[in-house]
């Protein structure tokens, strides 16, 4: 058995990379939504100016001025006073930094009426700033062996646990910041423990987690890919091409189609090496050590034969293109095979009327097939490709803003429901 106690360093103040994978993690803000919302707090002088790489706060920064500011705000005064009782004020200073523009903070005006995303960026500024200035967090960490005896044999087990036994800056960041792991009950050297009960668990391993919006953020700047005013418009582009869809960021039909026509026609625009080249001569020129005209040189002759052998096949790469384009729109209508004829799919159709969308068979519009189910008038409407256990009808997943997705049978009828309405 050992106890062993850790420091916990508190976390520098936000860049905007750093910002956006935190909005994401805690909102499940969008890259593009958490700039433009930091954008607006900045013109409101509410904070300072957000695209930049910074994680650090210069000595010039009235640090102590902004908290007797911050102090005025009812959800900060205890905070803010807590802090301002420490003799010396020094924000942690992270790894990068920026010569243009400090890591991102609040001023110190004080903003009037704030709500929704914009609240919740501001509050998550203010409170990460506090944090930065914070002690560390001072953690106990246990661990211990236990031996069981079983039918003649010895059979070891390891248990960990794990105390918070000084706040720091984490009572500042709260309610971002949750503590982990749990704690022990109290153990001794040698102690006797009662076994309540023995379970033999078979698990596998997982594949890698897909990536999210804010972990493309975090690659393409480990990659040297893009900048910090730039990589924003970089994953919206993907999103709004359809090239990746979903907070997994799985890549589409179209997405494949394009990676694979550049892979076999055009296979240097795929390069990183190349990319994070250009993106370092762009940082020449602005420093004054390279100048534009052999940049433009360089690039042209790194991209010309590309692009010339891209240029020759591109009545072929067009059409494979085209194709992957009419797939995903035949995918994003069609939900499942139609359990009235059992040979048609079932498809969104919007009444022209109406305006309302419901479910129809494939086989509608030739007399052969009448099926047809109301659908949820809110929200974007996903097939998962699996059928109701009860009826056979598709299943489907409902996303709509505010509130968690949902999968539902689309048959009113089914078995499986007890009522209920798609007017949602």
């Amino acid at each position: 058995m050992s106890t062993r106690r850790v420091e916990q360093p508190p976390p520098p103040p936000f860049n905007l990379g750093d910002l956006q994978r935190e909005a994401f993690s805690k909102f499940r803000y969008a890259p593009r939504t958490t700039l433009n919302s930091a954008e607006r707090l900045y013109l409101g002088t509410y904070i300072s100016y957000p695209r930049t790489s910074s994680q650090r706060i210069p000595p010039t920064i009235d640090v102590r001025g902004i908290l007797e500011d911050l102090r005025r705000r009812k959800e900060y005064t205890r905070l803010a006073a807590s802090l301002l009782k420490e003799s010396k004020l020094r924000p942690v200073q992270g790894a990068k930094d920026d010569p243009a523009h400090p890591a991102i903070h609040p001023t110190g005006a004080i903003p009037g009426n704030l709500s929704g995303v914009d609240a919740r960026i501001y509050d998550l500024i203010c409170r990460r700033f506090m944090a930065s200035l914070g002690g560390p967090a001072v953690r106990e960490n246990v661990s211990a062996k236990v031996t069981v005896n079983a039918e003649g044999r010895h059979y070891t087990f390891f248990l960990r646990g794990t105390k918070l036994i000084e706040e720091g800056w984490i009572k500042y960041y709260r309610p971002y910041v949750k503590d982990k792991g749990s704690e022990l009950p109290k153990l001794s050297q040698g102690q006797k423990v009662p076994i309540a009960k023995l379970r033999s668990l078979q698990r596998y391993t997982k594949p890698p987690a897909r990536f999210n919006p804010g972990s493309l953020l975090r690659l393409m700047e480990d990659e040297g890919l893009g900048t910090k005013a730039t990589r924003t418009d970089i994953v919206d582009t993907l999103f709004k091409r359809g090239y990746v869809k979903g907070n997994a960021a799985e890549i589409t039909d179209l997405g494949f189609t394009i990676v694979e026509n550049l892979e076999r026609y055009a296979p240097d625009i795929l390069s990183v090496e190349m990319s994070r080249s250009l993106e370092e001569d762009m940082g020449r020129i602005q420093r004054g050590e390279f100048s534009r005209a052999d940049t433009i040189k360089k690039t042209v002759e790194l991209l010309g034969s590309t692009l010339s052998g891209f240029k020759a096949h591109e009545g072929r790469i067009g059409s494979e293109i085209s194709g992957a384009i009419t797939r995903e729109e035949e995918r994003s209508i069609y939900l499942g095979r139609c359990p009235g004829c059992g040979d048609g799919h079932l498809r969104i159709i919007v009444n022209k009327k109406t305006g309302k969308r419901f479910a129809g068979c494939s086989n509608y519009f030739d007399g052969q097939c009448t099926t047809s189910y109301p659908l949820p008038q809110r929200g974007r409407i996903t097939a998962i490709g699996r059928s109701c256990g009860e009826c056979g009808a598709p299943i489907i997943k409902v996303t709509s803003r505010g509130r968690s997705p949902w999968e539902l049978c689309i048959n009113m009828e089914c078995p499986s429901k007890g009522g209920g309405s798609t007017d949602e």
